[in-house]
Formats: C-alpha cells, sequence, structure tokens
C-alpha cells in the first residue's frame, strides 16, 4: 500500500480545509481526498484542536446555508408569481375568447334568424 506524503499545514490551510469540510457537509473520508491528506483522522484532530473555531466555521455554515434557504425560497416565490401572471393572462384569453364566440353566435341567430343556442328548460 502506497503511503502519501506527510505534508505540514499551517492553521489557515487547516482551518480553510475545515471550513470547507462544513460548508460542502461532505464526508471526513471524502475531504481527505480532495486535499490529499494523509488519513481522514487528520481532520477530527484539527476538529478538537480549533473547537471554537469549528463552532464559528459551523455556525458561518448555517447562516450561509440559511441564506441559499432564502434565496431558494424566493427563487420559488419569484416562479410561482410569474406561473399566476401566465394563468390570469390565459384566463383573460379565455374570457375574450368566450365572449367574442358569444358574440358571433348572437351575430348568426340575428342575420339567421336561427336559434343556435339551447333552450334551458326543465330537465328530466
Amino acid at each position: 500500500m502506497k503511503s502519501k506524503k506527510m505534508n505540514r499545514y499551517t492553521d489557515s490551510e487547516r482551518l480553510s480545509i475545515l471550513r470547507d469540510h462544513f460548508e460542502t457537509g461532505s464526508s471526513r473520508a471524502s475531504t481527505a481526498r480532495k486535499y490529499n491528506l494523509a488519513t481522514p483522522s487528520l481532520i477530527n484532530s484539527w476538529i478538537n484542536r480549533f473547537r471554537f473555531e469549528e463552532l464559528e466555521l459551523s455556525s458561518d455554515c448555517k447562516y450561509s446555508q440559511e441564506m441559499k434557504k432564502k434565496q431558494e425560497t424566493t427563487s420559488t416565490e419569484s416562479s410561482l408569481q410569474s406561473r399566476i401572471r401566465d394563468l390570469e393572462k390565459a384566463l383573460a384569453y379565455s374570457k375574450l375568447e368566450v365572449l367574442a364566440l358569444n358574440t358571433l353566435i348572437d351575430i348568426a341567430e340575428k342575420q339567421e334568424e336561427i336559434t343556435i343556442r339551447k333552450k334551458s328548460g326543465a330537465k328530466q
């Protein structure tokens, strides 16, 4: 089995890797592969070492996730509003179409002197 080279990471690099780990929500193993870390347990030790920063990082991540949800909500709301506008236009068009057809029937009944519409009498 091939061993990975032991790299020394600065605190800022470690915090950057931890921030990425929390923001993406990926597993420790996938984060270790992504940054070519010797072992995923390094992430565990860094989390323990930077416990206070971790709280800050995770709260930043929660804030960014909340912002993403709000953006998704606003985009959903805007798409729903555009859908409502489209449906209102379609309704207005349908009303105009019905009005035009009724006018056509009225004109045809007057000119041809025939009844086209059904009589609404007693139903059996």
